[in-house]
């Protein structure tokens, strides 16, 4: 098997030598490193092999495996058939005492004591065809086969075979047509132990890298995505999750690749749109040759043109690489054709070797530098702009930055719809970036693709539901592109006819800005007891009356060390929440006091 697994691994590995200690190995990694175990326990498994998906995360929770056999079983129990037939919640049962383990017969114990009596390995099978009813293991093995291919006359004749040889030796016939049950039932979703094993081993070996070198894998992580913008991405965001700061692309400082650069990473060339390897190399030969880059007109003049063209110089600019030469991104940008003209006329000159009328070499001196035009820089929506059109994501902020926390309390991030249900509901939060209606038989409906602070998604919107979030969707993909954005809380039902692709069919919609509003079930104030004096319950009353709507209020009242008293107030104190009444419940008790609950 190919896996691109393995190359992130080896460029960890480089990125590991070269910055921490010059003589690691992943292959002489020990396999019981506490700090491999806590992270798959805690579930912090984006990045790491076969254990991306919520699904598998989960699964590893529950287990928390704490020995490198323990994860063998996982890689080979997360799959269709073993999850539809019940067979995981009972492992996951088993293991965690809930449920007692018991074995079909004796003779199986000792064959799958380490599966906790559950037959999860096609090995396993060809053991107990053996040990049970004499097989040999030839014979065993055209039993699986026989299992795999599911030619029912072939399996007659092995159920006869299997419970004759059992009860030869002194088995019960019933309990062995019981057991070959079991192992006929198994054949639909057997995997190979060694399969399995191996597939784990580049499980640990992932997960020990994001332990114990956090940096050097995500670095490499983010490489091999650098061509792939969406997990870029959300790869990204998940660094960021972590503390670890992703610096934007630098002219003077960057490499090909993500590099490590003290307790951050650096953005690789690789990962800018539009540039590519020759560019790349054509960049990091000049600056090897002549030292660091003083301006625009020196990378121009010392950069082949011929592999940084205009379209490169333009990408390289738009993502802020040239920051720490030149503050003013759109003065840069506005210089480019006079940089870009007397670099390509530098170049020829060389190339040729200018000569004096008098045949002499004409001299080499320095002529001076042009400045940049005086022009206003970009605005904010246009310096994010850019960023995102050749990162891929934002590097100087981001314009969901203040929207985080109605995102985090009100919509699941995109990246998690694709390990959800088919027609789950959910609801998702975030930009317009894309819109385009469509004519159906059934009338207008539209497509849209939504962006949050981890990834994008498709939203399909039937002319139903169009006829009435048109007006809101057309407003929210004109004000996305300008200074002031309008992100929409979006609820609709998962879309899976292609996994790699979910999409989302949209039922309803409203700005998030409003989520909090409209959406809030109860407010919740907590005081101690000692604090409610009758000034401020009189007080309290008054900003609840003036705030009148739907949302129910519950005061609690707390004796600390003692009792907590919880009194739901009357529908006339019940409120609209707002930012402001949040604000001026807090104020009035001195602390944070009211939290809103949906």
């Amino acid at each position: 098997l190919g896996l691109k697994t393995l190359t992130i691994i080896a460029d960890a590995e480089r990125l590991i030598r070269d910055t921490q200690d010059p003589e690691f190995s992943i292959e002489t990694i020990s396999l019981d490193e506490p700090k491999t175990y806590e992270l798959l326990c805690r579930g912090n498994t984006e990045g790491v092999f076969q254990m991306e998906s919520s699904g598998m995360t989960e699964l590893a929770v529950k287990l928390k495996p704490r020995r490198f056999k323990e994860i063998i079983p996982i890689v080979a129990l997360y799959r269709p058939g073993p999850l539809q037939s019940g067979m995981v919640e009972d492992y996951v049962n088993r293991k965690q005492g809930l449920t007692k383990v018991e074995y079909l017969l004796p003779e199986i114990e000792a064959i799958t004591s380490e599966t906790l009596g559950i037959i999860v390995y096609q090995d396993q099978v060809l053991q107990i065809a053996n040990r049970v009813s004499g097989y040999s293991l030839g014979e065993a093995d055209l039993l699986r086969r026989a299992m795999g291919k599911k030619e029912p006359d072939k399996m007659a004749k092995q159920r006869t075979r299997f419970v004759d040889g059992a009860k030869a030796n002194g088995i019960d016939p019933k309990k062995a047509s019981d057991l070959f049950d079991v192992i006929e039932k198994f054949a639909e979703y057997g995997f190979a132990k060694s399969h399995s094993t191996a597939y784990a081993l580049i499980t640990y070996q992932t997960a020990f890298l994001k332990a114990n070198y956090p940096r050097e894998y995500m670095a490499a992580l983010l490489t091999i995505e650098a061509g792939n913008h969406d997990r870029l991405a959300r790869y990204i965001a998940h660094a960021h999750a972590m503390e670890i700061e992703v610096l934007a692309p630098d002219i003077n400082t960057s490499e090909s690749n993500f590099a490590v650069v003290g307790d951050a990473i650096r953005f690789g060339f690789a990962g800018i749109k539009n540039v590519g390897e020759g560019a790349i190399e054509a960049i990091l030969a000049a600056r090897a040759e002549g030292g660091p880059f003083k301006s625009i007109f020196d990378f121009a003049a010392r950069v082949d043109g011929r592999k940084a063209n205009r379209r490169v110089v333009e990408s390289i600019v738009r993502c802020g690489a040239f920051d720490s030469l030149h503050e003013n991104r759109a003065a840069v940008f506005a210089a480019l054709d006079h940089a870009l003209e007397s670099g390509s006329s530098a170049q020829r000159d060389r190339d040729v070797g200018q000569v004096s009328l008098f045949g002499a070499a004409a001299t080499t001196e320095v002529m001076p530098e042009p400045s940049l035009l005086d022009v206003p820089p970009w605005t904010d929506a246009e310096r994010l702009a850019n960023e995102k059109e050749v990162l891929g994501f934002y590097v100087s902020g981001h314009p969901l930055k203040s929207f985080a926390p109605l995102l985090a309390r009100f919509a699941a991030s995109i990246p998690s719809v694709r390990d959800m249900r088919e027609k789950q509901e959910v609801r998702v939060g975030g930009l317009v970036k894309a819109l385009r209606e469509h004519h159906s038989r059934k009338g207008p409906m539209a497509f849209v693709t939504v962006e949050d602070l981890e990834g994008a998604i498709e939203l399909v919107i039937f002319s139903d539901a169009w006829g009435l979030l048109s007006g809101l969707f057309r407003r929210a993909s004109t004000q996305s592109s300008s200074e002031e954005v309008v992100p929409l809380l979006v609820t609709g039902n998962v879309d899976l006819r292609d996994p790699e692709s979910p999409k989302l069919l949209v039922s309803d919609a409203i700005e998030l800005a409003l989520a909090e509003s409209r959406l809030s079930k109860s407010l919740h104030i907590r005081v101690l007891a000692d604090d409610l004096t009758h000034h401020r319950m009189l007080a309290l009353q008054k900003l609840l009356r003036a705030a009148r709507g739907d949302c129910n209020v519950a005061l609690h009242i707390v004796v600390p060390g003692e009792t907590e008293t919880v009194l739901a107030l009357p529908a006339e104190l019940c409120v609209q929440p707002s930012e402001t009444l949040l604000y001026d419940v807090d104020s009035l008790f001195g602390k944070s006091v009211a939290e809103l609950a949906q």
